[in-house]
């Protein structure tokens, strides 16, 4: 199966890598990869990226309403955890699935420049802040470690990754740089 258009937008897999969820034209939808149509899921606003846990809950992140849950076979969907307005927070950016159901991890677009996890209860813990630095989406390799683009104000984006506990949702290293010039991370459970 293919998708035969310029407007997708940030594509995820779901648990089994059998299907593959992406936002087209204000709505989300999953795509079977060995052929089949489309299912529409859900409308999303101004979608920044998702994440599909095991329980076949899928967490979506948007412009202006927060974090989102819905169902996987679709339906409506339901706030986690809103924008905070008093600490000027402008969007969420993505919504990168971690192991286990344990939550998403989240760049906040706000004035501190920072990423961190969110529980699917809607708890919220920041990880990594760097206010001169601008973040991609964190991704979680099976190494132990949250893979991160980071640009500099030089403008060129890093590969930058941090040790990190899954058990406990925290960081447990400083940040390292993995490779120069490297965008949009995705790491498959082997750890490539």
């Amino acid at each position: 199966t293919r998708l035969l258009t310029n407007n997708v937008g940030r594509p995820f897999w779901s648990p089994q890598s059998t299907e593959i969820a992406y936002a087209l034209n204000n709505n989300l939808y999953r795509l079977p990869i060995f052929g089949g149509q489309p299912t529409m899921i859900c409308p999303t606003g101004w979608f920044t990226g998702g994440g599909w846990m095991p329980d076949d809950q899928i967490f979506f992140a948007t412009m202006s309403e927060g974090l989102r849950r819905v169902a996987a076979k679709g339906g409506e969907a339901a706030t986690v955890a809103e924008l905070d307005v008093k600490k000027q927070e402008h969007a969420f950016v993505g919504a990168s699935a971690l192991p286990n159901g344990r939550g998403v991890l989240l760049y906040v677009w706000d004035q501190s420049h920072s990423f961190g996890v969110c529980t699917p209860d809607g708890a919220r813990k920041q990880l990594y802040q760097l206010p001169q630095a601008s973040f991609s989406t964190p991704v979680y390799a099976p190494s132990g470690h949250v893979l991160f683009v980071r640009w500099d104000l030089d403008g060129q984006p890093d590969l930058w990754a941090f040790p990190f506990s899954l058990s406990k949702l925290e960081k447990t290293g400083e940040a390292f740089r993995v490779a120069a010039g490297a965008v949009l991370p995705s790491v498959a459970e082997d750890g490539t």
